[in-house]
């Protein structure tokens, strides 16, 4: 039997975070599922849970990349900023991010639209930008290629955060969102606040920062 210290229903879904090992349990219907019984979340604390529309689901799935797959995925990683097989430039506070038109076609509605309709792909070698800075720039491009964010620092993850609601990437928004979630703090939410204002992105002001004062201040209470 598990000595819980945390219970939540969220959707049809049961969380219990156990006292003893201090992991979180989810059983139920999620996102289509049912899970029958109890299942270890990447979590570990029920605040997370509680904002599962704006993130992906907790369950970790394990899933085997195939040879071909990462020889795939490692090729696009290595193709990323290399100045020898690039056709665009990207260059941003005076510094260079070496792509492939092509890629970003693929991989972003704001770039193929831009391409298609001002007429650059086959005249322009380089773009410059001056709205964000080069961090922002060169770690939502390399998203393009490999799927990965790498970035260390908070206020460059709201940043990105940003940058990923101008181009409409949806994908990277998430992926911002779940790694900003993490590393909330009563001391910079109201950076995440003002961050998601910007971006007129209101599921994370009243379903992720509000709640999390109603946590915090709910938990000062019972002190």
């Amino acid at each position: 039997m598990i000595k819980a210290s945390d219970i939540a229903t969220i959707d049809g879904a049961n969380a219990i975070k156990c006292s003893e090992d201090q992991l979180v349990y989810i059983w139920g219907e999620l996102f289509g599922k049912k899970i029958k019984e109890l299942a270890i979340c990447e979590y570990t604390n029920i605040f997370d849970i509680c904002n599962l529309t704006t993130a992906q689901s907790p369950i970790s799935i394990t899933y085997e990349v195939t040879d071909e797959e990462s020889m795939i995925l490692s090729d696009l990683d290595a193709a990323f900023n290399d100045s020898s097989t690039s056709d665009l430039t990207i260059e941003v506070e005076k510094k260079s991010i070496y792509v492939h038109k092509s890629i970003l076609k693929i991989r972003s509605s704001y770039f193929a639209n831009m391409f298609h309709f001002s007429g650059l792909e086959n005249k322009q070698r380089v773009i410059k930008y001056d709205d964000y800075s080069y961090i922002a720039y060169r770690t939502f491009l390399k998203y393009l290629y490999t799927g990965v964010i790498d970035l260390s620092c908070f206020k460059n993850e709201l940043e990105l955060l940003e940058l990923s609601g101008k181009c409409c990437m949806k994908s990277l928004e998430r992926d911002c969102i779940r790694g900003i979630k993490k590393k909330m703090t009563v001391s910079n939410v109201s950076s995440v606040i003002e961050t998601a204002m910007k971006c007129n992105n209101e599921v994370i002001v009243y379903n992720f920062c509000f709640f999390f004062f109603y946590c915090f201040f709910s938990k000062v209470l019972y002190l």
